[in-house]
């Protein structure tokens, strides 16, 4: 039951940060369920960083969003926000980013 209530969970926060839109216009990939963040993000284009990981609060039914920037075998800790609803993660993601993840 957990699984299938992550899966559900992880679509919703694909579709809130633009779906497949989002991989054409950031270069970016997903990985679900990576390590311990419900979501891992990857893209391209940002000078403020270039990975999102996305943890679910399943008490609070909050996101939990950390920005980091990896190159080569570091990873730096960028910007951590906490207390995320799901429709504010585009939103944060843009104007964190200063990538646009649609048209």
């Amino acid at each position: 039951m957990e699984n299938e209530t992550n899966k559900e969970t992880i679509k919703v926060m694909v579709q809130s940060l633009g779906g497949n839109q989002i991989l054409a216009m950031t270069g970016g990939s997903f990985m679900a369920n990576y390590e311990d963040c419900l979501l891992y993000f990857k893209y391209k284009g940002s000078k403020h960083s270039n990975c999102l990981t996305i943890a679910y609060n399943a008490g609070l039914d909050l996101f939990n969003l950390k920005f980091r920037k990896i190159w080569g075998m570091a990873i730096k800790e960028i910007e951590e926000i906490n207390g995320v609803y799901a429709d504010q993660v585009k939103s944060i993601f843009e104007n964190t980013t200063k990538l646009f993840t649609s048209l």
